[in-house]
């Protein structure tokens, strides 16, 4: 009984699939496009195409062009959320293995106003708040210095070197970020 049903079903669903395409043949106005993303998919009235001249006027006076094209070598300054564990400090110095030129500073109770204050004044060019929860890395701030913009990351799993089977050592070359 549930094979005739199916079949019957089957039937039905065939003849209706064969009225619609004999409909659609006589009149193409019916025949439905398929959605697809790129049919969906909405234009940005915001996104400029082409050479505009609004835009390469910004790209020149871009803040980050000086160290893309070498004229400043970046500073940078990494902190510590207030009182924070052993398990940060090991961190932060796997941190500075890794990124040339980066230098330590404690916290104390300063805010964090006055700490970018502080790099600011002394030419760093990037600040990094590492914050714990529970006594493990968990958020990195990164500020970009003197007036932003600033970014915050979310750490889930951090692993030492040390930590690592075979784990290799870090190299002297510059890292790049992507």
């Amino acid at each position: 009984m549930l094979k005739k049903r199916i079949e019957l079903k089957k039937r039905i669903e065939n003849k209706s699939r064969r009225v619609r395409q004999e409909a659609g043949k006589k009149n193409p106005e019916l025949i439905q496009e398929p959605v697809t993303i790129e049919a969906a998919k909405v234009v940005d009235e915001t996104f400029l195409f082409g050479n505009n001249q609004d835009l390469d006027e910004e790209e020149r006076f871009d803040e980050f062009s000086e160290v893309y094209e070498n004229k400043k070598v970046p500073k940078i300054m990494l902190t510590t959320a207030t009182r924070p564990s052993r398990h940060i400090f090991e961190l932060m110095k796997e941190i500075q293995t890794m990124i040339p030129n980066s230098f330590y500073y404690s916290r104390r109770k300063f805010g964090l106003k006055e700490i970018c204050k502080y790099a600011s004044n002394r030419d760093y060019t990037t600040l990094l708040v590492f914050r714990e929860r529970l006594k493990a890395p968990f958020q990195l701030i990164v500020v970009n210095l003197p007036y932003g913009p600033t970014a915050i990351f979310k750490i889930t799993s951090t692993k030492l070197a040390k930590e690592i089977y075979f784990g290799g050592n870090p190299t002297d070359h510059t890292p790049e970020l992507i």
